[in-house]
């Protein structure tokens, strides 16, 4: 009868013991060897320098992401503009368009040669 309270109350004390000691870390300076803390730390240093370059890789690869969208998105805006709107067909059996030429500019054929030979003698005597 003595062993089964016993055994119960033996448990209890052991259980309360451990309890009230905290579990051992593996930083306990008292369960590593002298260079051990040391060796220890310099791994803890490492990873987080390693996590740190991830972290910069990590924003430079969303920040060129961001700059080829940006890219994609300006040569569609280009690609759009530079498409001619669809000019629809003139009705079969529809008159020709009248136009009249009055309004526009008129350039004598004679100035027009005259700028035509300074330019030539411009971009001859350019080389």
């Amino acid at each position: 009868m003595r062993a089964t309270i016993l055994a119960p109350l033996l448990a209890v004390v052991g259980l309360a013991t451990a309890a009230a000691q905290p579990p051992a870390s593996p930083l306990d300076p008292g369960l590593l060897a002298p260079g051990a803390l040391q060796l220890q730390l310099n791994l803890l240093q490492a990873q987080q320098q390693m996590a740190q370059r991830q972290a910069l890789a990590t924003e430079a690869q969303a920040a060129a992401l961001a700059a080829q969208l940006r890219t994609e998105r300006n040569l569609a805006d280009i690609r759009a503009q530079s498409v001619a709107p669809a000019i629809p067909p003139r009705p079969a059996g529809a008159p020709p368009a009248d136009m009249d030429v009055s309004a526009l500019a008129s350039i004598p054929d004679a100035a027009l040669a005259d700028s035509d030979a300074k330019v030539r003698a411009a971009a001859n005597n350019h080389h």
